[in-house]
């Protein structure tokens, strides 16, 4: 749970704390900018480190550290921890590492103290473990199998769902060495799917240890699934869909020891009217005749703040690329997201650039200041329309978005050109875009969902422990809240908003027995 908090980025954590852009402990754990902004709140973990991760932990029977326990923990991936304490008794460390299935765990017990150490199994049966110390073996098929200086085996223990096998030291200097199963990360939470046009966005919760994710789709609910990508980070979108269809979604969490469980599924039906209409230009080859150079458009450049994006939309820049210098000649024009470099674009997070006239690189893609990719295109080609489409994975943010990158040559009336690409991330959480002449006509819109105002109905089924709400796809944007009473106290007026809730139209939340009377109940706006 603390390594929850602290490694976490949803509501409560410690991450979640810092992506509202605090830069000191708030007064509560919403980050509420109305509330105090540096407050102490009795929220430090420092004791959590020694305490727990390494294990440095004083005896009730023989206070003042005469006995010492060294009780680790091996906790969301982490795969060492190193900590000293100087106690009245003397120094005190807990070195341990993880390596594969390999534990290793050094101490220093301090003269006229003892030590009663717990080697953690995660999983492993104590029949199926070896154990050295100092490379003597101490133990084997479940019991003792040797003897080292100063130490000696007092118990085998389980506790809940761990299991130790403890021994008494001296003190002194020790290295123990242990096989253990170490757990797989925990099953991503909070998935949601939000849909648009030709493009699924997908959010989750990330979990603790994590190192990559695998996405999962299907177009049935009852299996199927194939995986399509596996990003680093908790959010994928996913634009190899069609309008029309319904997809559904599971997400697993994996890292080098393993991998999770499926999370719930969740589904998503794109189409056009998801994300509205796109108006288009009339990108004619009259538009603007041959010789009257423009340069940049009348509406220069601009920036777009990413609080005012909106996950599962989309933002489209169109743009009329030509060469004012007739049939001939060789000219670029250029289209820069967080601008630098040539024309603007090899420094750029996103940009690209586009050849009218001779040559047969006819448009060239650039992410974070190098080239990605290139269209293959005729020589000679004086007008384009080059569209450039960003898909918003995290309302507010500017991170993680996919891209397309679409081409007509010659102004034909459709894209024969496209190159797409994922984890797209804007500095700053703004897109400043500019422009190089050789352009007319540009257009960056973002294109809303609309929701449907209507009273939907509201599904919900039970299930391992689980209650998995769902509400109709044109109703995103609702709000599920909940508020919880004590047994028979009936519906009072304490309602909460379920956190992500806007951004989907499914939601899974845990059942626990403890909350007395729950309610639920869709609200909007």
């Amino acid at each position: 749970m603390v390594y929850t908090l602290h490694s976490g980025t949803s509501n409560p954590g410690y991450g979640y704390i810092l992506s509202q852009g605090a830069t000191a402990l708030t007064e509560g754990w919403d980050a509420n900018p109305s509330d105090s902004q540096d407050h102490f709140m009795l929220g430090q973990i420092t004791e959590w480190f020694y305490h727990d991760l390494a294990g440095i932990q004083w005896d009730p029977s023989a206070p003042g550290f005469r006995n010492v326990i060294i009780k680790p923990a091996f906790v969301g991936g982490i795969t060492w921890v190193n900590a000293s304490y100087n106690s009245a008794m003397g120094g005190i460390v807990s070195d341990w590492a993880l390596t594969n299935s390999q534990a290793t765990l050094n101490i220093a017990i301090p003269v006229g103290s003892t030590g009663s150490i717990y080697l953690p199994l995660y999983g492993a049966a104590p029949t199926n473990v070896l154990i050295t110390e100092s490379g003597t073996r101490i133990w084997q098929n479940g019991g003792i199998s040797g003897s080292s200086p100063g130490v000696t085996f007092n118990q085998v223990q389980t506790n809940q769902a761990q299991t130790y096998v403890v021994w008494m030291v001296a003190s002194g200097n020790y290295q123990f060495a242990w096989n253990v199963l170490l757990p797989a990360p925990a099953t991503p939470t909070g998935l949601t799917a939000a849909a648009g046009n030709a493009v699924v966005a997908l959010n989750w919760n990330s979990s603790p240890g994590a190192t990559n994710y695998s996405v999962q789709r299907s177009t049935s609910r009852s299996g199927g699934y194939a995986t399509i990508a596996s990003p680093a980070t908790a959010n994928y979108t996913d634009t190899a869909v069609t309008n029309g269809t319904t997809y559904y979604y599971e997400v697993a969490a994996a890292d080098a020891y393993g991998a999770s469980t499926n999370s719930s599924w969740v589904s998503a039906t794109p189409s056009v009217s998801a994300g509205n209409q796109t108006v288009y230009f009339d990108f004619s080859p009259t538009y603007l005749a041959y010789g009257t150079e423009a340069g940049n458009p009348s509406n220069g450049a601009f920036t777009i703040n990413g609080s005012s994006l909106i996950a599962g939309n989309v933002l489209v820049c169109d743009v009329l690329v030509f060469n004012t210098s007739g049939t001939t000649g060789d000219n670029w024009g250029s289209v820069n997201f967080d601008p630098g470099g040539f024309f603007g674009v090899t420094g750029a997070a996103f940009g690209a650039l586009v050849r009218t006239g001779t040559g047969t690189d006819q448009c060239l893609v650039y992410t974070n200041g190098m080239q990605g990719a290139n269209f293959p295109g005729t020589a000679e080609v004086n007008s384009n329309h080059l569209r450039l489409t960003l898909y918003v994975a995290a309302t507010g943010s500017t991170t993680n978005m996919g891209w397309l990158a679409q081409l007509d040559q010659g102004l034909t009336g459709s894209f024969t050109s496209s190159l797409s690409g994922t984890n797209l991330t804007f500095s700053g959480n703004s897109i400043s875009l500019t422009f190089s002449a050789y352009q007319a006509a540009v257009s960056f819109v973002q294109y809303p969902i609309p929701v449907n105002t209507s009273v939907p109905t509201l599904i919900w089924q039970v299930a391992g422990g689980q209650i998995q709400f769902g509400w109709p796809t044109d109703h995103t944007g609702w709000r599920l809240q909940a508020q919880t009473n004590a047994p028979h106290a009936g519906l009072g007026s304490n309602w909460v908003t379920v956190s992500g809730s806007t951004l989907t139209n499914q939601i899974t939340l845990p059942v626990s027995p403890a909350n007395g009377s729950v309610f639920y109940r869709l609200v909007y706006p």
